[in-house]
């Protein structure tokens, strides 16, 4: 069987597309792009790396980062929609550690490349992961949300769940709270 020249080009054009969205897809997927040990455990940073300029001083803090007061998050946050899941759940414990993390390095700055958060600790790991790019976003802005999905969706001894409608720092994502670091698809 012989193709005709406007079926081959048809069949090219096809593989051009294919690979142009394997491509696209690999650059959102999120990668460990800093580690730092902390006390019983290690705090992740993941993200897109072609979006964290190479001289990122991972060590910084912002003094716009929001005090951390259940009165200020309530300012800072939008209506936080709590769904629970029954799927990629981690040990209660690993998330709680994960929140006394955040709220330790709340003032910690990172790049807008970063898009998830995780904390490991005695073996088990969980993330909080949101889905948009936000300026000027610091480990503070998580908090309100991840408490929020952490003390509603825990079934038995684990969590997994999200939040819609979040405020990061003006920008409005979806963030959810389980043991994988990407879980949406991924506004660059």
């Amino acid at each position: 069987m012989q193709l005709k020249p406007v079926a081959l080009l048809l069949v090219t054009d096809l593989a051009h597309v294919k690979a142009a969205a394997i491509a696209a897809r690999n650059e959102t997927e999120l990668v460990i792009l800093h580690e730092k040990i902390v006390e019983s455990g290690v705090l992740k940073f993941l993200g897109i790396p072609s979006l964290v300029p190479a001289d990122w001083d991972w060590d910084q803090e912002s003094n716009d980062a929001p005090l951390i007061s259940p009165r200020s998050l309530e300012r800072c946050c939008g209506t936080n929609q709590i769904h629970c899941s029954n799927v990629n759940q981690a040990p209660a414990s690993t998330f709680r550690f994960l929140i006394d993390v955040l709220r330790e390095y709340s003032k910690a700055a990172f790049p807008i490349g970063v898009r998830a958060v995780g904390a490991e600790s005695g073996g088990a790991v969980c993330y909080t992961a949101f889905n948009v790019a936000v300026p000027g976003m610091v480990i503070g802005y998580l908090i309100n949300a991840a408490r929020l999905v952490v003390g509603n969706c825990v079934s038995g001894s684990v969590i997994s769940g999200w939040a819609s409608d979040v405020n990061l720092n003006g920008v409005y994502a979806n963030q959810r709270v389980s043991n994988r670091n990407v879980c949406f698809k991924l506004t660059v």
